[in-house]
């Protein structure tokens, strides 16, 4: 369920060398990303003017300057269409007020309330999962599986619902690639499930 690397970095292999090449000479560049590599280019963006940065210099200054870098643009072509309005397409001051808000459930007093109560468990369980038959495929069975299995665990969700949920979570985060009308099907299924 997750975006192969010929999705982001097209046939190429290798895709640090020319990374490397692009910070050297040009930290900032015409086009987009994916077309950097020979992928495609998201077809939501299309007829939009397209910069990628290179550098850490140049991607801090784009985030750094809301006025000159908007991210409102991205909420426009493809995401609030999948999510709705959420915190990473805010501008401030809304993103600011946002983000308070969402620090306050996240705070380290809260993450070690359910560092017992639900990741310890949740690690515990898939490691006694793929113990049992003395083998795993790491990424497969424990790094996939471990964030949605959390989430489920905070959200109440029936252990069995784990699989649909991911999936459709998953789906729904290819807003901004072609598969949009994918995530935007996701959000609708999503949203109804949580109805249910």
């Amino acid at each position: 369920p997750f975006m192969a690397d010929e999705e982001v970095f097209g046939a190429i292999e290798n895709p640090w060398p020319i990374m490397a090449k692009y910070r050297r000479t040009s930290p900032v560049s015409s086009g987009s990303y994916s077309a950097a590599f020979g992928a495609p280019s998201d077809p939501a963006a299309a007829g939009r003017p397209h910069y990628t940065a290179w550098t850490y210099d140049t991607v801090r200054e784009v985030l750094d300057d809301p006025v000159l870098f908007s991210s409102t643009i991205i909420h426009r072509i493809g995401v609030e269409k999948a999510f709705g309005r959420i915190l990473i397409v805010m501008d401030p001051p809304e993103h600011g007020r946002a983000r308070r808000f969402l620090q306050k459930a996240f705070s380290p007093g809260a993450v070690r309330q359910w560092q017992e109560r639900v990741i310890r468990t949740v690690i515990d369980g898939l490691i006694d999962d793929f113990a049992r038959k003395g083998s795993a495929e790491l990424v497969a069975e424990f790094t996939r599986r471990f964030p949605f299995d959390i989430v489920c665990r905070l959200l109440d969700l029936p252990p069995e619902d784990v699989d649909l949920f991911q999936k459709l979570a998953v789906t729904q985060t290819f807003a901004i690639t072609p598969y949009v009308n994918e995530a935007m099907e996701a959000r609708g299924n999503l949203a109804e499930y949580f109805r249910c």
